[in-house]
């Protein structure tokens, strides 16, 4: 395994924990979630399904928007966390 694997796994663990703790300090990712544990699964699929579905692509794009703005503000300051910022 190289110094840049485990690099980037640091990354992707420091932005998925900032990208999932704030929302939930602001309560609606904590009332989302909640939302989709309270309504349990059903023995067959159904619309929930693609409910939970779309609960799971909410929680992804938050984690994914806060990638992009990391990576945004390194290129722009020219310096990277754990990494190497293009130019």
């Amino acid at each position: 395994m190289s110094r840049d694997s485990v690099r980037r796994a640091i990354r992707t663990f420091l932005q998925t924990a900032l990208a999932l703790f704030i929302p939930g300090l602001l309560g609606w990712l904590n009332d989302l979630t909640a939302w989709a544990r309270d309504q349990g699964q059903a023995p067959f699929p159904d619309g929930k399904g693609l409910a939970y579905l779309g609960v799971v692509a909410i929680v992804a794009g938050v984690v994914g928007l806060v990638n992009l703005l990391w990576n945004l503000v390194e290129d722009a300051a020219g310096k990277g966390f754990l990494r190497n910022p293009p130019g």
